[in-house]
């Protein structure tokens, strides 16, 4: 069974939903968060954040013919109950790896309106990474837009996957603006900072404006979260709203809770931006990569950290 709960940022449990654990009606009752920072996703989210992470596992098992973009990046789109689900996989770090990333940071700009990512910057490596294959992905999104009647679109990913799974879906936004009235959503697993606090204040407006919704799934003590550190090289770090925090290393059948997650609210960059959660997944003195993998509500997705 799980437990969903609001906590702000000390704690604060408000309200609580049991689930069970069968996600096989996941996309029928999927819910938005369009509300504000207190609503509750109906009880079925949880059902389908298991349902996503089947899909992220997936993105680990494609072959080249059906999904292969580049050395870096593999994705692949299916069609669920008229949602289109694009799952990319993410890359295989080491432990020494991840920690002796250097990261540097580029610039972000995105014709799109009144919202305007002002001051954003992301990741150089993973954005241009994914600006190789940008183009792929896009045209695998219109084509199955051309033969199916979507009423969703969903991408998901672990890892390094959630970063580019919100790249491609930030990047397909003006070619569907303002006509498209379905907001886009993305779910990641054990995702890493991608950029600064201005780029994590730009996808907050686009949450709140109904465009785009991220869905941050983090699992117990897991490091890759908290990496790159906030302060790196004098860069100001961050991730978006908001955070599901699994509240357990544990993949049994056991009760586990699931935490609604974020900081206070600071007035940042001209307008209110939500800092992250110091409790949930930030809170250990000694994180694991261990768990970067899973279980994601009993799912184990991708390929296992290792040292060396």
């Amino acid at each position: 069974m799980v437990i969903f709960i609001i906590a702000e940022y000390c704690f604060n449990p408000t309200k609580r939903f049991s689930l069970i654990r069968d996600f096989q009606i996941g996309f029928q009752k999927r819910s938005v968060f369009t509300h504000g920072l207190k609503e509750l996703a109906n009880p079925a989210t949880l059902i389908a954040f298991r349902y996503d992470a089947e899909y992220a596992k997936k993105s680990y098992q494609i072959s080249n013919l059906d999904g292969y973009i580049s050395p870096s990046i593999h994705a692949k789109i299916e069609v669920v109950k008229n949602v289109l689900l694009l799952s990319i996989s993410g890359e295989t770090l080491t432990q020494e790896e991840w920690l002796s990333r250097q990261p540097k940071l580029i610039d972000f700009t995105l014709e799109l309106g009144p919202i305007s990512p002002q001051g954003a910057q992301v990741d150089s490596d993973w954005y241009k990474k994914y600006q190789k294959s940008e183009i792929i992905i896009l045209n695998m999104i219109r084509n199955v837009l051309n033969k199916h009647a979507i009423e969703h679109i969903t991408a998901i990913g672990h890892g390094v996957g959630g970063v580019y799974a919100i790249f491609a879906l930030l990047h397909y936004l003006p070619t569907i603006a303002p006509n498209y009235k379905s907001p886009l959503q993305v779910v990641t697993f054990g995702l890493p900072r991608i950029g600064n606090r201005a780029f994590a204040a730009y996808l907050n407006l686009l949450k709140f404006a109904q465009v785009l919704t991220i869905f941050r799934v983090t699992l117990y003590d897991d490091y890759v979260p908290r990496l790159p550190r906030k302060a790196f090289d004098g860069q100001d770090l961050a991730h978006p709203l908001a955070e599901y925090w699994i509240s357990s290393d544990c993949g049994c059948d056991e009760e586990i809770e699931v935490f609604f997650c974020y900081g206070p609210n600071i007035l940042k960059y001209g307008h209110y931006f939500w800092a992250e959660s110091e409790s949930c997944v930030n809170q250990f003195h000694s994180p694991r990569f261990n768990l970067h993998n899973g279980p994601y509500f009993g799912i184990m997705i991708g390929p296992e950290i290792i040292s060396g």
